[in-house]
């Protein structure tokens, strides 16, 4: 049987890609996240410093930020932030729970890129997803984080809002603390490995490549095939635990103190934005952990060692 021996993205052609959690903070307590929520917002200008540098590491590259929370849209200079973001020609991709008010999204959603906004049935208002999804579908989707226990009622919901509001939403299964769905049913879970999402006829396909990268997985018999997020997950592509990863090559993680490292893992840190210390390494990282546990983390390359004819 074949195997998968390295892992590329469609981004990695056009963009470096930055991923900061900005802090930890949120105005929800679902009970499936674990994040502490004690890490309050910094300033920004750190940043911006940053990608000076690696503008100048990587010239013919565009820089494309995904600005993870906590819930970022709290943050008092966040569209101060987004303006900023634009007027330096930096793509933004956000990661939101949604819950600002229609007339905030009216005032802002053109200020960025792309925007995932996340439905938490613990918290989230059905009637204000139905009233922001109008508003934000040419920029954004919808991602249905769906426990077992509320499986039928949320697919339901995702369906009734994509049809309605002519949306694209993609159903979500919830991880534990290691990086592997909760205990979901064979039903379910091949549900999830079918990659069924409502409404893709609505994605709009401006930034495509930005929006929604492709990720290819190559097998050691020489075939390439195109792999979703979801399949990373389900089939454990993300044990790669010894392979060479890309990230610091091809992307960045900054935590929420600005220390910058190759990915969300938090391993192989390269210094930290604020003390403008932060180089860029010549090798890949070797990875050093069981699991990929973020999706973010496949922007860039993964490569087994010993890979035949492989001359990185």
């Amino acid at each position: 049987m074949s195997k998968i021996i390295r892992t590329t993205s469609t981004i990695q052609d056009k963009f470096i890609s930055i991923s900061w959690r900005i802090a930890t903070i949120c105005n929800y307590n679902c009970s499936y996240c674990g994040d502490p929520k004690i890490k309050p917002f910094k300033d920004y200008e750190g940043f911006f410093n940053f990608v000076e540098d690696v503008k100048k590491k990587y010239p013919d590259k565009e820089v494309i930020l995904q600005l993870l929370g906590g819930e970022v849209t709290i943050w008092n200079k966040f569209v101060e932030f987004l303006t900023k973001c634009n007027e330096k020609s930096i793509k933004i991709s956000v990661i939101t729970n949604g819950s600002p008010s229609v007339e905030w999204w009216k005032k802002n959603i053109d200020k960025m890129t792309y925007v995932l906004i996340s439905y938490h049935y613990e918290h989230s208002s059905k009637k204000h997803f139905r009233e922001i999804a109008p508003i934000v579908r040419h920029k954004a989707s919808i991602l249905l984080m769906t426990p077992p226990d509320k499986f039928d009622e949320i697919i339901e919901f995702g369906k009734q809002l994509s049809s309605e509001c002519k949306i694209v939403v993609v159903p979500k299964f919830i991880l534990d603390v290691d990086g592997k769905p909760y205990p979901y049913t064979d039903e379910q879970l091949d549900f999830f490995q079918k990659n069924i999402e409502f409404g893709l006829k609505y994605f709009n396909a401006n930034n495509k490549i930005a929006n929604n990268p492709k990720i290819f997985a190559e097998y050691d018999n020489g075939d390439v095939t195109k792999i979703t997020h979801k399949q990373i997950i389900l089939n454990e592509y993300n044990k790669l635990k010894g392979w060479r990863c890309f990230g610091g090559l091809e992307s960045f993680f900054i935590n929420h103190d600005g220390d910058v490292f190759v990915g969300l893992c938090g391993r192989g840190k390269l210094g930290n934005i604020y003390k403008r210390n932060v180089f860029f390494p010549d090798e890949p990282f070797i990875c050093d952990v069981d699991y990929c546990k973020c999706m973010q983390e496949f922007t860039a390359a993964k490569k087994e060692i010993g890979v035949k004819n492989d001359q990185t």
